[in-house]
């Protein structure tokens, strides 16, 4: 059975609880991607141009070096 390590996109938590969040995403960290503008982080779904986060940075999109 193969492994599967999911992209994830890790944004700061405002909530102060944790200092990371982490949200899997679809597809490979190649398919995003993240700009800053300013204090303003947007990261973009490149197949489709969709915004996937806007907001607080900074941001990163990584592949997970765990399987789950």
């Amino acid at each position: 059975m193969e492994s599967i390590h999911p992209t994830l996109l890790r944004v700061p938590d405002l909530s102060g609880v944790v200092r990371l969040q982490e949200v899997p995403l679809e597809g490979t960290p190649a398919d995003y991607l993240v700009q800053q503008h300013h204090g303003w982080w947007m990261v973009t779904r490149l197949t489709d141009g969709e915004t996937v986060y806007a907001g607080a940075g900074p941001v990163e999109v990584l592949r997970s070096r765990a399987p789950f």
